[in-house]
């Protein structure tokens, strides 16, 4: 209890000790807060009970929790700098939409010129966004909000994740990084003495993915009936061949959870070069859509100048 600063903690770690001390299962002490300790700790901490290996299991789950932790503060440090440079490229655009464009316009209609087609199509824009602010800004918060609601739909979201899991780069990159969360949850599960029917449905409950949660019901439906891991890794085309491979390997000579876990670990190691690989291709990505937008806005509003110049 020293150690537990937080009150909330405070609290959940008192009425644990509370429940274990009055001969409740510590597994089932930690059920009492699913919104803390999902079924995965719940179903680890029950099988050590068991073996009597409780130490060993709470040093998995710290390292499981800890390694997560890791890639999601890796995968959000990486795209921040991307994040940050799209908002400024849109903040820059928006400057000039609202504020540079009018004042341009209302210098060449003092100066009564013909303006290039460009121009006029740059000038027509910013009025109609100016003069309907409050519409512009309406819709596009309709959109936005339209859109995160749309996608939280089951088959939409499905389609989403489909298209996106089969993107070039960006696709293997959520592949990958949701096989190592179920690999090492499957891992730690079955480290841990978790029956292996159970250890997948754990693994399966780790990801909403809808192609994962796919290939987990069908090892669970397929292994429930007979079937062995290896097998039904090697006819799905999610799962490389080499790590089906090792995975079979892993099972066949009693070595599946160090199979398991070693591939987690080989994967966050190929997702950080592809972070890095995906950062490198962003940055300059943007930084050329700001430059040719930003481009295009300035020759459009000083091509009349140079023509003034020119006819002077």
């Amino acid at each position: 209890m020293p150690a537990v600063w937080k009150p909330a903690w405070r609290s959940i770690v008192a009425d644990i000790r509370q429940r274990v001390q009055t001969g409740s299962p510590l597994s089932a002490a930690l059920g009492a807060y699913p919104q803390v300790f999902n079924q995965t700790w719940q179903a680890i901490i029950a099988a050590a009970e068991s073996t009597g290996g409780a130490e060993e299991a709470f040093d998995r789950l710290a390292a499981m929790t800890r390694q997560q932790q890791q890639i999601r503060s890796r995968v959000i440090g990486t795209l921040a700098y991307p994040a940050a440079l799209l908002m400024l490229s849109f903040g820059v655009l928006g400057v000039m939409t609202f504020f540079v464009l009018p004042r341009f316009d209302e210098l060449y209609s003092m100066l009564n010129t013909p303006l290039p087609w460009l121009t006029r199509q740059m000038l027509a824009v910013s009025r109609y966004l100016t003069a309907h602010l409050p519409a512009v800004l309406l819709a596009a918060g309709g959109l936005v909000v339209g859109g995160l609601l749309l996608a939280r739909t089951p088959a939409v979201r499905r389609q989403l994740e489909t298209a996106l899991g089969r993107a070039p780069l960006i696709g293997r990159l959520i592949r990958q990084l949701v096989l190592a969360r179920i690999l090492r949850v499957w891992g730690t599960s079955v480290h841990s003495s978790v029956p292996l029917l159970e250890s997948l449905q754990l693994a399966r409950g780790c990801t909403s993915h809808a192609l994962f949660t796919g290939l987990m019901d069908e090892l669970v439906t397929r292994v429930s009936e007979g079937d062995t891991v290896g097998n039904v890794l090697m006819r799905n085309p999610l799962v490389p061949r080499t790590m089906s491979s090792a995975i079979a390997t892993g099972e066949q000579s009693g070595q599946l959870a160090e199979a398991l876990l070693f591939l987690a670990d080989y994967l966050d190691n190929e997702n950080d070069q592809l972070l890095a690989a995906l950062t490198r291709l962003l940055e300059p990505a943007i930084l050329v859509f700001m430059g040719v937008a930003v481009g295009i806005v300035a020759v459009s509003l000083f091509l009349p100048l140079f023509d003034l110049t020119a006819a002077a």
